[in-house]
C-alpha cells in the first residue's frame, strides 16, 4: 500500500468509531463509563435487547453478539436502530 501525497482528507470528530469486523469492540473507552465488557469480551447489554448498563447507549452486531455473519450484524442493526427509535421518542414524550 502506497500513500499518494496531497490525497489526505481531515474530517473534525469527537469521536470515530470504526466498525470493523472480527476484531471485537476496544474497551479502553468504557473505562469512563458504565459501559461493561462480558467474558466474551463483547459488551454487555441488558437481557433481550441492545441496551448497554450506560443509559441511552446501544450495541449490536459484533460488539455485542461477538463475530458472526454480517446478515446478522444486518438484521441486529435494523433492531437496535428500531430501539434506538423507541428509547428518543419515550425521552421526548
Amino acid at each position: 500500500r502506497e500513500v499518494i501525497p496531497g490525497t489526505e482528507k481531515v474530517w473534525p470528530a469527537q469521536l470515530v468509531l470504526l466498525a470493523i469486523g472480527f476484531e471485537g469492540p476496544e474497551t479502553d473507552m468504557f473505562n469512563d463509563s458504565k459501559i461493561t465488557v462480558n467474558n466474551r469480551s463483547t459488551i454487555a447489554v441488558n437481557q433481550g435487547n441492545y441496551h448497554t448498563h450506560e443509559e441511552g447507549v446501544f450495541t449490536a452486531g459484533d460488539a455485542r453478539m461477538g463475530a458472526s455473519l454480517i446478515v446478522w450484524a444486518i438484521q441486529e442493526g435494523k433492531e437496535a436502530a428500531i430501539e434506538c427509535h423507541d428509547y428518543i421518542m419515550r425521552k421526548l414524550a
